[in-house]
């Protein structure tokens, strides 16, 4: 009867306490971990637009050189201002760019700012466009 007993109140397993000290020790390992991750994310978001505005500039460069007589021009030459090439396009998700238009202005309302989304309506502004002219 004794050694019944003994089985009894001998038993395998885990504690409430110690199966709460490792939900603990996850929890704050899921705490550290998390905010790396969406830093991470967020800087392949960054990237991803950066190389989305890369193509979308080399689009417009090409366009140009391809038909010079479609870019849009709203340049005064006799202005002592910076000339600015305003290049717009609708960027998919496989990366292929529909929508393109270029125009060449003195004055530049638009920007090419990371707003959190890497596709879709963009717009890259610059002055670094050689057409050999």
């Amino acid at each position: 009867m004794k050694n019944i007993l003994n089985k009894k109140l001998n038993k395998k397993g885990f504690t409430l306490a110690e199966l709460l000290i490792v939900v603990a020790i996850i929890a704050i390992l899921v705490a550290i971990a998390m905010p790396l991750f969406f830093g991470a994310l967020d800087n392949a978001k960054k990237a991803t637009f950066d190389a989305n505005l890369r193509a979308l500039k080399a689009a417009g460069v090409a366009a140009i050189l391809q038909n010079p007589e479609s870019l849009t021009d709203s340049v005064d030459f006799d202005a002592e201002k910076d000339i600015y090439y305003v290049i717009k396009g609708n960027v998919a998700e496989n990366g292929d760019i529909s929508d393109l238009t270029v125009t060449r202005t003195n004055d530049v309302t638009a920007s090419s700012t990371y707003d959190g989304k890497t596709t879709g309506e963009m717009t890259v502004v610059t002055t670094d466009v050689d057409l050999g002219s």
